[in-house]
């Protein structure tokens, strides 16, 4: 049932994401003009890459030991530790970058979508802080696109094989 409730949403969370990561860049003067266009005018390959990262969430968020919830009304919104953040934003790159290395892109200093090749297909380690900076953003927004679609993010309660709660 969890499942069900996050995937009637994905439409919706996915126009969010892509929304929220063109207020981040519109100061960008080098932007790509596909980051300005409207939803409804982008490619499909560029509303699947934002449907992906919106169905990325709730498995994103177990690695930080947090579950997605389907609530009635609108709730306030968590912020992630610097921790959490750091565990969030490398796992997302490196989400991307097995995609994109799947894909054919390549490394290269500077980006040639023809060629496909990017300076961004790098390990997180090897990464220009100005493009962590870039995923940090993204992450740290996911729990206000959530609370918008009356989800929830809430701590889960682990126990160790002991029984003790960690």
């Amino acid at each position: 049932m969890h499942d069900a409730f996050y995937s009637e949403k994905i439409e919706t969370l996915s126009i969010a994401i892509y929304e929220r990561y063109k207020i981040l860049n519109e100061n960008n003067g080098n932007m790509k003009k596909s980051v300005t266009m409207k939803w409804q005018d982008l490619s499909e390959e560029l509303k699947k890459i934002s449907r992906d990262k919106a169905k990325n969430i709730p498995n994103a968020l177990l690695k930080i030991n947090y579950d997605v919830v389907s609530v009635k009304e609108k709730p306030a919104f968590i912020e992630f530790t610097i921790k959490e953040l750091e565990i969030l934003a490398e796992n997302e790159h490196m989400r991307l970058y097995s995609i994109r290395k799947k894909s054919g892109w390549k490394y290269g200093e500077v980006k040639d979508s023809e060629l496909k090749i990017d300076p961004r297909i790098a390990p997180w380690y090897k990464l220009l802080e100005e493009d962590r900076k870039k995923v940090y953003l993204i992450v740290k927004i996911w729990p206000e696109i959530l609370s918008e679609s009356n989800f929830k993010i809430e701590r889960l309660n682990c126990l160790s094989q002991s029984g003790v709660k960690l």
